[in-house]
């Protein structure tokens, strides 16, 4: 147990080492690509008719780019929080009855780990890339989409 511990802190450390080089670059994609979203949606549903065809085609166009590009950088940092919370899932499943007290001590502390702050890609530091935040943005896309259809603006 203290191997496998020991080699998943070497691999939080590689992670977070990478993470400070690219948490810059991941929080300018993010807002970016958001607020080109938004204001993509905002163009396609706010001048009904002012927009020849191929501006629809056009915004469309940047629109599915947009969308497919931060969905892509999403996706691949949340599959590095997952496999890193990973191990959860095998350690409750671990027999304690002829356990040791130094193997118990290191149960403990791989638990503390993973249940401990998120482990993975940030966006600025502030929030970790999980399937939970993927989910809240698109539920905010969906309700800007909505809300701009509902006014007619």
């Amino acid at each position: 147990m203290k191997d496998i511990r020991l080699k998943h802190l070497q691999l939080c450390k590689a992670l977070s080492i990478l993470e400070q080089d690219t948490k810059y670059l991941i929080s300018v994609n993010f807002i970016t690509n958001i607020f080109l979203i938004c204001f993509i949606l905002y163009q396609i549903v706010g001048s009904n008719s002012s927009i020849s065809a191929l501006g629809y085609v056009t915004f469309s166009f940047w629109l599915i780019t947009n969308f497919s590009f931060i969905t892509s950088l999403s996706i691949t940092a949340a599959q590095v929080n997952e496999q890193a919370h990973s191990p959860l899932e095998y350690i409750f499943d671990v027999e304690m009855d002829q356990v040791s007290r130094s193997e118990a001590l290191q149960l403990q502390l791989f638990l503390a780990k993973l249940n401990g702050p998120a482990i993975g890609f940030t966006v600025m530091g502030m929030v970790t890339i999980t399937k939970e935040l993927i989910l809240t943005l698109a539920g905010l896309v969906l309700t800007y989409f909505f809300l701009l259809l509902q006014f007619n603006i």
